[in-house]
């Protein structure tokens, strides 16, 4: 019992030793947006492993002591079929948890569908038969074309617009 003790205090350990460097080891989010799918992420990850945690130590506890131990071939004595408590609290946690998901998924697509009002530039990706064409027009300038590849500055704002000319790129 103290060697699995031991492990157990070991694995806490080092789950908390891994969220503590989480922040240094992670690539800082560049935008918005990243930031708020990483927070998203984090929260379901989070009660991810709580309920997880949870669930296989409810189980180990019920496989140790409903075992089947020897000589004890007798049926339960008051075997219990229906608790409403827990039956409501099992149709109740649920609906919080993903209500609680519902939220923070909602707060992260106001960041995302955000359209910027002036972008820096426009880029206009069209798809070919067997290219693709991107037409940028820089705020207030004249529009370039390429043909298979695209570049831009860095810490512009870009509203990318795609469009398709002769075939069905999926985009729709």
């Amino acid at each position: 019992m103290v060697r699995s003790r031991s492990l157990v205090l070991a694995a806490v350990a080092l789950l908390g030793g891994l969220i503590a460097v989480a922040p240094a080891v992670l690539a800082q989010a560049p935008t918005p947006a990243v930031e708020a799918y990483d927070r998203l992420f984090l929260l379901v990850l989070l009660m991810a492993v709580v309920i997880g945690g949870l669930v296989m130590f409810l189980l180990a506890i019920i496989a140790v002591k409903f075992r089947k131990r020897k000589g004890n071939l007798a049926p339960p004595r008051d075997p219990k079929t229906h608790n409403p408590r827990l039956e409501a609290a099992w149709t109740i946690v649920p609906a919080i948890i993903l209500l609680v998901v519902a939220i923070a998924t909602y707060q992260a697509l106001l960041v995302t569908d955000a359209i910027p009002r002036a972008p820096d530039v426009v880029v206009r990706a069209i798809g070919h038969q067997w290219c693709w064409e991107f037409c940028v027009t820089p705020a207030g300038g004249a529009e370039t074309c390429t043909v298979g590849e695209c570049s831009g500055g860095v810490g512009q704002t870009v509203r990318l617009v795609i469009e398709s000319k002769d075939v069905n790129h999926a985009l729709s």
